[in-house]
């Protein structure tokens, strides 16, 4: 990958000791700098600048980030994301999937018995939760 420095689109995150103050605002899945300035001076924004080869590792529903946009010059990113099969919570209010049941039935066609209850994750828990993008839509 590359070297990332703050001109190079860092990683960036409000830290989790603001939260408290960024409650006063409504949730919702975006948010403009402009709308968390009001809130969170950007002077407290973190910034993970590092080597080609830097991890960072958080928890993406408990802290506001961001990948700032670069200025000087280009970032390369691998991004990996875990979720539960069985989550303790599900963050319903803003949780959305890409994909109708359709097509996702299309798309795990090959995977296995395992694979395919880690697509299908909602429908193995004890809770009844089904996705907001899922919900069949008459024409």
């Amino acid at each position: 990958m590359n070297d990332v420095n703050a001109e190079g689109g860092p990683f960036e995150y409000i830290p989790k000791h603001f939260n408290s103050k960024l409650s006063s605002i409504k949730r919702k899945l975006l948010y403009s700098d402009a709308e968390i300035a009001e809130v969170v001076e950007p002077s407290n924004w973190a910034s993970c600048t590092g080597l080609a080869g830097t991890v960072i590792f958080f928890d993406p529903h408990h802290v506001f980030h961001r990948g700032k946009v670069p200025i000087k010059s280009h970032r390369d990113a691998i991004f990996f994301n875990y979720h539960s099969r069985q989550p303790i919570k599900v963050f319903s209010d803003h949780w959305n999937a890409p994909f109708s049941t359709d097509e996702l039935l299309v798309l795990s066609k090959t995977l296995s018995p395992r694979q395919k209850e880690c697509v299908f994750w909602w429908e193995n828990g004890s809770e009844s939760f089904q996705p907001k993008l899922m919900l069949e839509t008459k024409n």
